[in-house]
C-alpha cells in the first residue's frame, strides 16, 4: 500500500491552504456582520420614533450607541449662531458642505442637529472672506420652538485629513469633535444656553422638512458589502483548494 510523504514545497502548500481556509472563514464571519447590522438599522429606523426630550442622557458616545440609528423626535428652538459647516462632502459627485446646528431643547440639554447638505457656491475655496467660514449661510431661518424628526448617529464619520489645524473661530471645519463643539457652543451661544447644560452625545440627522432649501440624506452603508465579503470568501476558497493540490502533488509517494 503506497502513502505519501510530506515534502517541504507540499508543507508550504499546506500551509498556504490552512491560512487560506482560516481567510475564508474570516470573510464569511465579516458577511454575517454586515448583514446583521444593515438589518438592525432597518429595524431601528423603521421602529416609531422616540420622544428625545426628557429621555435619559447618556453621559458618553459609546453609552449612546444603544440609540444608533434610532429615529427620534426633537423639539426645542434654534440656536442659530452655532452654526456650522463641514467642508469638502461630496453629494452625488458635487462638493458641497454638511449644515450642522445646535438646538436648545424643551428640557434645556442641547443636541446637535445635521441639518442637510448644500452645494457650495462656484469660485468659494475656502478664502478669508468666504462666507462659510464666517457661519452666515444657511442659519436656520425658524423662530421659536420647532419640531422635527431625525435619525440618531453615534458616530462622527470623521475623515483622515492631511490639513493643517483649523482656525478656532471659523465656522468651516473639517472633521467634527467632541470636544470642539462643547467649545464652539459655549463660544457661540453661551448667554443662551443654561449652566450646565447637558449636551447629547451623539448627532442627529433631520429627515423632517423644513424648507430651507438644505438636501438630507442619510449615510448609508454600502449596498454591495456583503457580496464583496462572499466574494473574496469564495476566492479564498478556491486559494486553499489550489494550495490542497500543489500539497498532494509535491508530497512524495512511499510504501507502507
Amino acid at each position: 500500500m503506497l502513502s505519501r510523504k510530506l515534502s517541504l514545497g507540499s508543507a508550504v502548500a499546506l500551509a498556504c491552504a490552512v491560512i487560506a481556509a482560516a481567510l475564508a472563514v474570516w470573510q464569511f464571519q465579516r458577511a454575517s456582520e454586515k448583514r446583521a447590522i444593515a438589518a438592525a438599522i432597518a429595524q431601528a429606523q423603521d421602529a416609531a420614533p422616540i420622544a428625545l426630550v426628557g429621555a435619559t442622557l447618556p453621559v458618553s458616545s459609546e453609552t449612546g450607541l444603544a440609540l444608533d440609528q434610532a429615529r427620534v423626535r426633537l423639539s426645542g428652538s434654534w440656536l442659530p449662531d452655532t452654526t456650522l459647516y463641514l467642508d469638502n462632502r461630496l453629494l452625488d459627485g458635487k462638493p458641497g458642505v454638511q449644515v450642522l446646528t445646535a438646538l436648545l431643547l424643551d428640557d434645556g440639554r442641547v443636541a446637535w442637529v445635521h441639518r442637510g447638505w448644500a452645494p457650495k457656491p462656484p469660485g468659494d475655496q475656502g478664502a478669508a472672506a468666504s462666507p462659510y467660514l464666517q457661519g452666515r449661510l444657511h442659519r436656520p431661518q425658524a423662530a421659536g420652538r420647532v419640531e422635527l424628526e431625525a435619525v440618531a448617529y453615534a458616530s462622527l464619520m470623521q475623515r483622515l485629513t492631511l490639513a493643517p489645524a483649523q482656525n478656532p473661530d471659523s465656522a468651516l471645519w473639517t472633521n467634527l469633535d467632541w470636544d470642539r463643539l462643547a467649545v464652539w457652543l459655549r463660544t457661540q451661544a453661551g448667554p443662551l444656553v443654561p449652566s450646565p447644560a447637558g449636551i447629547w452625545p451623539l448627532v442627529f440627522w433631520q429627515t423632517s422638512d423644513s424648507m430651507d432649501g438644505l438636501t438630507r440624506h442619510l449615510p448609508q452603508p454600502p449596498q454591495d458589502a456583503v457580496d464583496k465579503h462572499l466574494g473574496y470568501a469564495f476566492q479564498w476558497l478556491l486559494f486553499c483548494a489550489v494550495g490542497l493540490f500543489f500539497a498532494w502533488r509535491l508530497s512524495r509517494p512511499e510504501a507502507s
